[in-house]
């Protein structure tokens, strides 16, 4: 496969938008840390053409 052929890449969003790591609060309401560095590649991406997804 060609690469420039790659039209979709799906992606999974914990452990890969995230550093896998869970804070939960007194009342048990959970949450998550993310990097909004992962933006940027994200927008490289869909500069060159290609549809992202996120589960």
């Amino acid at each position: 496969m060609n690469l420039k052929d790659l039209k979709l890449i799906i992606f999974d969003f914990d452990g890969v938008f995230t550093d896998n790591k869970v804070i939960v609060s007194e009342d048990g309401k959970e949450s998550v840390v993310c990097n909004r560095s992962d933006g940027i590649g994200l927008s490289m991406l869909k500069n060159l053409g290609i549809e992202l997804m996120i589960l």
